[in-house]
C-alpha cells in the first residue's frame, strides 16, 4: 500500500462564505453612540436644555426630554441594525480578508494579509457586560491601513485572530492558535507607583499644593476646602494611564509577541 504525498509547501488559501458579526452587535453599537450622544449634549447644551425644560414646565419638559432620547435610540438602533445586516466578512480565493459594509454607499474593504503586521482583540467596556470583543487587523502601507470588526463573541474573536495569523503565515486557516509563554507581568503596586513618580504627576501635585497654601494664606483656613478640587486634578492624570496599562503582560509566541493590557477597555 502506497502513502500518501506529503504537501512540502504552504498551504492553499482556502476561500469562506461571508459572515456577519454577532446579532447582539447593534444593540452594543447603538448604547456607545447614545452614550457619546448625551455626553455631548450635556457638555455643550446642559444649560440650554435645562431652559427649554423650565419654559416648557418642569415635569412635561422632562417627558419630552425623555421622548426625544428614546426616539434617539430607536433610530440608532434601525440604523445599526440595517449596518448590520449589510456587514459581512470572509477570506477570498487569494486568502485575503475582504469587508463589505455600508448603508448608504456600499464599501469593500480588502485586506492584503501578505503586508500584516498585528491583529488585536479588544474589550469595550459595554462588550465586556455581554461577552463581545472588537478585532482590529492593520497591515503596513499608508493611508487607511486598519480594519477594526465590530463584534465577535470573545471566542469567535480569538479564533478569527488565530485564523487570520494562520493565513498570513501560509499555514492551514484551522490550526489554531500557537501556545505561548508569558515573559513579564507588570505589578498593579509598581504602576500606581511609576505612575505618582512621574515628573508630570509630581508637577501637578506641586502646583496644588502652592495653589491652595496661597490661598489659605490670603483667605485663611477656608482655602482648604480647595484641596477637593485641586487634589483631583493629579488624581485624574494618573486614572486615564492606570487604566489603559492595567495588568500589562507580555508574552513570547511562536506567531509573535503578545501584549495584553486594560481595565475599562481590555
Amino acid at each position: 500500500m502506497s502513502l500518501p504525498a506529503q504537501s512540502s509547501g504552504p498551504a492553499q488559501p482556502r476561500a469562506t462564505p461571508g459572515r456577519r458579526t454577532h446579532r447582539l452587535s447593534p444593540l452594543v453599537s447603538s448604547a456607545r453612540s447614545l452614550a457619546v450622544l448625551i455626553g455631548t449634549l450635556i457638555v455643550f447644551g446642559g444649560g440650554n436644555l435645562r431652559g427649554v425644560a423650565s419654559e416648557i414646565g418642569g415635569l412635561i419638559g422632562v417627558v419630552i426630554l425623555l421622548g426625544g432620547l428614546l426616539l434617539a435610540a430607536l433610530l440608532l438602533l434601525g440604523f445599526h441594525y440595517l449596518a448590520w445586516t449589510r456587514t459581512q466578512f470572509f477570506f477570498d480565493d487569494s486568502g485575503d480578508f475582504r469587508l463589505d459594509s455600508g448603508v448608504l454607499q456600499r464599501n469593500e474593504r480588502r485586506v492584503a494579509l501578505s503586508r500584516l503586521q498585528s491583529v488585536d482583540t479588544t474589550r469595550p467596556l459595554l462588550g465586556r457586560v455581554v461577552g463581545l470583543s472588537q478585532v482590529r487587523i492593520e497591515v503596513a502601507g499608508s493611508g487607511d491601513s486598519r480594519v477594526t470588526l465590530s463584534y465577535l463573541s470573545d471566542a469567535q474573536a480569538t479564533a478569527l485572530r488565530a485564523e487570520i495569523i494562520a493565513r498570513a503565515a501560509g499555514m492551514s486557516p484551522d490550526v489554531g492558535e500557537a501556545p505561548e509563554a508569558v515573559l513579564a507581568t507588570v505589578p498593579t503596586g509598581d504602576l500606581i507607583l511609576s505612575l505618582l513618580l512621574r515628573s508630570e504627576t509630581m508637577f501637578l501635585v506641586a502646583v496644588s499644593v502652592a495653589v491652595v497654601l496661597v490661598v489659605t494664606l490670603n483667605e485663611g483656613p477656608a482655602g482648604l476646602l480647595l484641596i477637593l478640587v485641586t487634589g483631583g486634578v493629579p488624581l485624574l492624570s494618573v486614572f486615564g494611564p492606570f487604566t489603559r496599562f492595567f495588568g500589562f503582560t507580555i508574552a513570547d509566541s511562536p506567531d509573535g509577541f503578545r501584549l495584553r493590557q486594560g481595565l475599562i477597555t481590555a
